[in-house]
């Protein structure tokens, strides 16, 4: 599956699903979450109200041209994994881009997906059978 680009198909999308516009679509200006720095940042605030706790860092080039990475981390609900530790139900997940604004519109989509599968350790709790 292909990562989303920047773009006004992104914008909808954050609209839509993170920030819960359900009238976007009929909109003719979108804001432009993805490749703008001040509507990108109001989707780090929104994450932050959803219980979300946003990390952002430059990362090193490793040739693919991702420089920004996004992570969120979610610290309740937390269960046990059956040896005596806790770890969270959703989260953390993380996105490489060549922008901050899009690694945080790519984080963001994966944090709020209705789906559910949102984790990079939701092969852990698949394999602990939560």
């Amino acid at each position: 599956m292909s990562k989303p680009q920047a773009g006004p198909e992104l914008d909808l999308l954050i609209a839509e699903q993170v920030m819960g516009d359900m009238i976007a679509r009929h909109r003719t200006i979108q804001r432009a979450y993805s490749t703008e720095l001040a509507p990108a940042w109001s989707v780090v605030e929104r994450l932050r109200r959803l219980g979300w706790d946003v990390d952002i860092k430059i990362a090193y080039d490793t040739g693919d041209g991702a420089r920004w990475t996004a992570m969120v981390t979610d610290d309740e609900p937390m269960i046990s994994n059956g040896v005596g530790h806790a770890v969270s139900i959703r989260g953390p997940c993380s996105e490489r881009a060549e922008t901050v604004e899009l690694a945080i519109c790519r984080v963001a989509l994966r944090a709020t997906d209705p789906a559910g599968v949102v984790s990079d350790g939701d092969k852990l709790l698949v394999a602990m059978g939560l």
